[in-house]
């Protein structure tokens, strides 16, 4: 099953996975920005409480992640945790690339670099 969203900057996809019932594939377009940080973070942390600890985002059309956006991933990271889940970044084009490499983020995401 497949779902898109639009919020403000942010458009997202969201492609539920049959084989494993807790995996979720969230290909994002836009600007993760201030503004809509927050209804991002509220959609991903429902699927979260909903069961679902293995994200997948596909970040390739994804131009910009705000201050609010990193710190969003990384509550999402420590969220899905503790249910022994983790977070797949894919995809990363290079201004956005570069946030996710600072010292220290490779605590939160497991990064799949095809470009």
């Amino acid at each position: 099953m497949t779902a898109h969203e639009t919020h403000d900057t942010v458009t997202f996809s969201l492609r539920f996975v049959s084989e494993s019932p807790v995996t979720v594939n969230i290909e994002l377009a836009g600007s993760i920005t201030t503004e809509s940080a927050a209804p991002f973070q509220k959609k991903i942390e429902g699927l979260i409480n909903d069961g679902f600890y293995i994200l997948v985002f596909d970040l390739s059309d994804v131009t910009y992640v705000s201050a609010a956006g990193i710190g969003a991933f990384i509550r999402f990271s420590e969220n899905v945790r503790q249910l022994s889940g983790y977070i797949i970044l894919q995809n990363l084009q290079p201004p956005v690339n570069e946030i996710f490499t600072l010292p220290g983020f490779e605590n939160y995401f497991f990064m799949e670099r095809t470009n």
